[in-house]
């Protein structure tokens, strides 16, 4: 059993590990970082050693949750949930130390989040030798993933069940569901287990678990319960796949005897026995369990299937079909033929028709065929869903993450233009996360124009909208031309505001303003109590102080950065630099981002940036 890796989790090198997982995996947050957390990685290897420090003296402590509301299906939601960057790269760190000890623990029979083969890892020293950048390369930071990707372990379980019923004799299967599992994951319990599993870290556990305590959701008398765990990221499905651990130990044993065989995908489980009593008694048998590990079987989806009924569950034709279509394909989008596409398109409208033309509602299997075949559509660049799609944010508001990212390639189209902002400005309401995946699509609408301003205003001033919902409203602005009585109100809203987020978000646009009222501005946040505006406003002081900051991020958002209002912000910002290099790259950026301007709006904001750009390059400001 290894020795106490604490004095481990509080080294500068191992934050720097999970600081560059941490940089990918917030790329799939429920709620965005306005500026990507620039704010926090052009300081990083200062920050991580500030961090390390708290670590091994005891101040460190975690940050609220970021949370919102996510929709599942009809009108029930499930709560999401982001981290504070610095949070999660402590939680990540854990999960780096502790994972190889507890991956022995799990049956062979449980996929994803397994900690991949020293083979398939590179040894981290070797990432950074000689002092090398902090965040290196995305193909690299890839490699420090220790867990396995879910788009090679999700088709292996499909594939192991799939041999289980065709090879083995097994013609019944379980299909269990679990109420609210993530929410009711007792902190005890995993405690219990994670100190069974590793009994020598148990510093190493106790902070965990303290973390975890502190981002429990309390009731409305402010107690806070012992049990559940954040959504939206990878360490927290880690740790519901080592909650069932004695669920496996319990199954195993039926397996050994050859009464059963099973496969679990976190809380997936599929288990497969020979007669039908045999089914019957194994759902008895996990209700027990559930019940010792204070969790509920959702009797409703709890089912036994048999013979064809088996098959058609396990088989799903469509999904085979368009998976088949997309590796056929190059994977470079680029490379992909004219010819390719059209036949591509020709063979899987007959399966889009069939199940998607006229259904008002989809089930779990449909909506894992419809993100497929959305994914095949937006390879080879295909209209064919756009009017569909539409429909689907309102009927199906689970699916708006993925049909915006679809619909954002056809906002040129009057149809989607319409129905965009109808979603988002009309009197229908939306769910608070839908805003977020919404106006980033909405900021590039070709014809957005100065009458859309005064509506996404009234959205940030909305103090009935979800903080973050306000955030992406003020960001859209910064789009806009805004004069004195804009500026003004935004003032008036900064102080009033509760969220250090919108707070952030809105001195971005002070960088808009003129000299004196952004310095008015920034020098009345001097005493910002919150950790996250101060960040912020520390960071646009640094640029203007040093020589060197400000060109890494740059590069990289110069190039990837598909989202203009974002990008005029960290360009808006960078452009506060006193280094002349600096200053240049933003001047550079913005002239090349010309020619690609979704809008009007967006053109003109370019253009103004390379004007100042070069203004101050050749003023030496």
């Amino acid at each position: 059993m290894p020795k106490d890796l604490f004095p481990k989790l509080c080294r500068p090198d191992t934050l720097k590990i999970a600081a560059n997982y941490v940089h990918d995996d917030k790329k799939d947050d429920f709620i965005p970082d306005t500026f990507r957390n620039q704010d926090y990685i052009f300081n990083l290897e200062e920050n991580l050693t500030r961090l390390a420090q708290s670590l091994r003296n005891g101040t460190y402590r975690p940050r609220p949750l970021k949370e919102i509301d996510v929709p599942k299906g009809g009108l029930a939601v499930r709560p999401g949930s982001s981290l504070d960057f610095e949070d999660h790269v402590v939680l990540f760190a854990i999960a780096y130390l502790l994972a190889p000890i507890m991956d022995s623990v799990l049956s062979k029979s449980v996929y994803h989040f397994r900690v991949k083969k020293k083979g398939k890892r590179p040894h981290p020293g070797k990432l950074f030798q000689n002092e090398g950048p902090v965040l290196v390369r995305r193909e690299v930071r890839q490699d420090l993933r220790i867990f396995g990707d879910w788009y090679e372990a999700w088709p292996e379980f499909v594939a192991e069940a799939q041999s289980i019923y065709e090879q083995e004799g097994f013609s019944f299967m379980v299909e269990s569901d679990i109420s609210a599992y993530f929410e009711n994951i007792s902190h005890p319990l995993l405690a219990d287990i994670l100190r069974q599993c590793a009994p020598s870290q148990l510093h190493l556990i106790n902070l965990l678990m303290e973390m975890l305590s502190f981002w429990a959701t309390p009731s409305l008398a402010g107690y806070r319960p012992q049990r559940g765990i954040p959504q939206g990221n990878e360490v927290s499905s880690w740790l519901g796949t080592l909650y069932l651990v004695e669920m496996d130990t319990e199954l195993f044993k039926l397996q050994r005897k050859g009464l059963i065989k099973y496969v679990r995908y976190v809380d997936d489980l599929k288990i497969f026995t020979k007669d039908r009593r045999s089914a019957r008694s194994v759902i008895f048998t996990i209700n027990r369990i559930l019940r010792c590990l204070h969790l509920n079987m959702q009797s409703a989806k709890t089912e036994i299937f048999e013979g064809e009924e088996v098959r058609k569950r396990l088989y799903d034709e469509g999904v085979a079909q368009v998976t088949e279509i997309i590796n056929g394909l190059p994977e470079d989008p680029t490379k992909i033929t004219r010819k390719q596409k059209r036949d591509a398109e020709a063979a899987v409208r007959p399966v889009f028709r069939s199940r998607f033309a006229y259904k008002r509602e989809m089930g779990k299997e449909d909506l894992r065929l419809f993100k497929r075949t959305l994914t095949l559509l937006m390879r080879i660049h295909s209209p064919m869903a756009v009017r569909q799609s539409l429909k689907w944010i309102w009927r199906q508001p689970a699916l708006t993450e993925k049909v915006s990212r679809y619909l954002s390639a056809w906002m040129g189209r009057k149809s989607v233009r319409a129905g965009v902002e109808s979603a988002l400005l009309g009197e229908e309401e939306l769910f608070d996360s839908q805003y977020l995946y919404l106006l980033p699509m909405f900021r590039r609408s070709p014809v957005l124009n100065s009458r859309h301003k005064r509506p996404l205003m009234r959205l940030g001033c909305g103090g009935a909208y979800h903080w973050a919902v306000r955030a992406e409203a003020f960001l859209s602005l910064i789009l806009f031309a805004l004069d004195d009585r804009d500026f003004k109100r935004l003032h008036r809203r900064y102080f009033k505001e509760t969220s250090a987020t919108v707070r952030k978000t809105i001195l971005t646009l002070f960088l808009k303003a003129p000299d004196r009222a952004k310095k008015l501005m920034f020098c009345a946040t001097i005493q910002e109590p919150e950790e996250e505006t101060n960040r912020f406003r520390k960071y646009v002081w640094a640029l203007k102080n040093s020589p060197i900051l400000g060109q890494p991020a740059l590069a990289v958002l110069g190039r990837i950065e598909k989202d203009p209002a974002r990008l005029v912000a960290t360009l808006l910002t960078a452009l506060q630099s006193s280094n002349i290099e600096t200053r240049k790259a933003v001047q550079r950026i913005a002239v090349e981002r010309l020619a690609d301007a979704p809008s009007k709006l967006a053109r003109i904001a370019y253009e103004r940036i390379s004007n100042d750009g070069m203004r101050m390059i050749e003023g030496g400001k």
